[in-house]
């Protein structure tokens, strides 16, 4: 027999999972049957969408589970691991790329983010290339929700909801928002999500740090390095600044469902006030679920592996009434579902847009905006499907996942500023930098190659110099599109910074 307090959980639960739908829901009923309504909402959405799509798609169940996970061991530290300088990277690397990405998406009407590379160049070779390394990176960083969801269900009902199930259901209600609501119903559930993962927060840290004693008694109950800028574990600078300065900070410049969100704003003025806003919200956020995880180590001492990534729903278990409980896991599941939608229409518009499409161009069939739409739709199933078996699979915490994934993404940074700002950028340096890097970090996330090979530095530096140095030396040993194709894309540029 289910517990009166398990029931209670799950219907707040229940509760927030029927106002997810219910939104994703008013915005299928404005969505028009186009694609670029289905993935970038006709550019059409204002700052508040914008900031807490952006910040909502960024936290995951990585800011809510892996960030405490991560700190219940380093101490503090983790917050200079973890975030550090990578907020302010961030929102600089929003302007530096999104900024002219978007420019060129309303130029030409391009709905994905690798769309222009197959104009740049006058080549699908290198839209490709890049889309398909960006689906590899982006089902990563979506089986990270998936573990995360898992956990959740299972950890606040006592097992009642078993991993396999918790997973699908999250699974199966972001799915249909991405598929019915598109980009406007992931960024108006993101308003609601991102709200309620702040909202949470809050009370749950005043709960944990009365119940601990307050802070004097908390800080005589930590270790110094767990307080320390050191932290518990040793932090050597020559890993902690590339993860945060590039793994963490600089990927999110091209990271496909970020990027695409930036691609959405009604205009570049939302582009640059986020940035001045996404580094307060990211940092209040961490700052708490970071605590969260140091005061878990008093808590609840001797986890280890995987059991980590429960410290934050454990400690609600612990000491919050049964109603926080259920909030608890509706702020984490936001977190989870303010992501994974977007990961969703990010993804299969690639593999739709940017694969499917030029190869029946090339073929000689021009597919009909009904066709494409389907084929669109289509592949958020593939996609939600081919994610769920890898978060059955479950294959490391969701910190490790997660760096594999940011520091893929960080290798695409290279050849992106390369074609937005660098005439003399070829395709054949592009596809170069890609292919022969993807594989590398594969090789260093999985330790296949020996550690000695990064210099003792995080592999995610010598991931970015290797891509740089590619993109750089191939380009200039090969020959640039011609100028009028060249010119074509960087008059959209002009244009705008000569006015």
């Amino acid at each position: 027999m289910v517990e009166s307090d398990t029931v209670l959980i799950l219907a707040i639960i229940a509760a927030y999972l029927a106002g997810t739908l219910l939104i994703g829901y008013l915005a299928w009923r404005v969505l028009e049957s186009d694609v670029g309504d289905l993935f970038t909402a006709s550019r059409s959405l204002g700052l508040v969408a914008t900031a807490m799509g952006i910040f909502g798609t960024q936290v995951t169940a990585f800011g809510m589970m892996g960030a405490p996970g991560a700190a219940y061991g380093l101490g503090y530290s983790a917050y200079g691991y973890i975030v550090g300088m990578a907020q302010f990277m961030a929102a600089a690397a929003f302007f530096v790329i999104g900024y002219r990405v978007w420019l060129l998406a309303e130029a030409f009407d391009h709905v994905t983010p690798v769309h222009f590379f197959g104009d740049r160049f006058e080549s699908y070779m290198p839209r490709f290339v890049i889309s398909i390394a960006q689906i590899i990176y982006e089902i990563q960083y979506i089986v990270i929700g998936g573990i995360g969801a898992g956990i959740i269900f299972e950890v606040v009902t006592d097992g009642f909801i078993p991993y396999w199930l918790g997973a699908l259901i999250i699974l199966f209600i972001t799915t249909w928002v991405a598929y019915a609501g598109g980009q406007r119903g992931s960024a108006w559930t993101n308003i609601f999500q991102g709200a309620l993962m702040l909202a949470v927060l809050v009370p749950m840290m005043y709960i944990v740090y009365n119940a601990l004693g307050g802070g004097q008694a908390i800080l005589d109950q930590l270790s110094p390095q767990m307080i320390s800028l050191g932290g518990a574990a040793v932090q050597d600078p020559k890993v902690w600044i590339p993860f945060s300065l590039i793994a963490t900070g600089m990927s999110n410049g091209v990271i496909a469902h970020v990027l695409v969100k930036n691609m959405s704003a009604d205009s570049p003025k939302t582009i640059k006030r986020n940035t001045y806003i996404y580094p307060v919200l990211v940092g209040v956020l961490f700052f708490m679920t970071i605590s969260l995880g140091v005061w878990g180590s008093i808590a609840l001492p001797g986890l280890e592996g995987t059991a980590v990534d429960r410290i934050l729903p454990a400690l609600a278990e612990m000491y919050a009434p049964t109603w926080m409980v259920g909030l608890i896991a509706a702020g984490i599941f936001a977190a989870i579902m303010t992501s994974w939608d977007g990961m969703l229409l990010a993804t299969s518009s690639m593999f739709s847009d940017d694969i499917i499409k030029p190869i029946a161009k090339m073929q000689g069939y021009e597919l009909s905006t009904q066709w494409e739409n389907r084929f669109s739709k289509f592949f958020i199933l593939v996609v939600a499907l081919v994610t769920y078996l890898l978060v059955l699979a479950r294959p490391d915490t969701i910190l490790a996942v997660g760096v594999f994934a940011f520091t893929g993404f960080a290798t695409l940074v290279p050849s992106y500023f390369a074609a937005l700002y660098w005439k003399g950028t070829t395709s054949t340096g592009v596809v170069a930098s890609v292919v022969i890097t993807t594989p590398i970090v594969a090789l260093w996330a999985f330790e296949v190659l020996p550690a000695w090979t990064t210099f003792g530095f995080h592999y995610s530096a010598p991931s970015l110099l290797l891509a740089s140095a590619l993109v750089v030396v191939v380009s200039l040993l090969t020959s640039p599109p011609s100028k009028e194709i060249v010119d074509q894309n960087f008059d959209v540029f002009d244009r705008v910074f000569h006015d």
